[in-house]
């Protein structure tokens, strides 16, 4: 039984882009908490 090449490359794409999200998501929170934080501190 042969595996279907466009469903095992589109798996494998939605596999990258779901990483790519999340790294994507986890470097905006921390980025964002960062700059928020250097905001707050010197808005006082």
């Amino acid at each position: 039984m042969r595996q279907n090449p466009v469903l095992r490359v589109r798996a494998k794409s939605a596999i990258v882009a779901a990483m790519i999200s999340r790294q994507v998501l986890i470097a905006r929170t921390t980025l964002g908490g960062l700059l928020g934080h250097q905001v707050g501190t010197r808005a006082r």
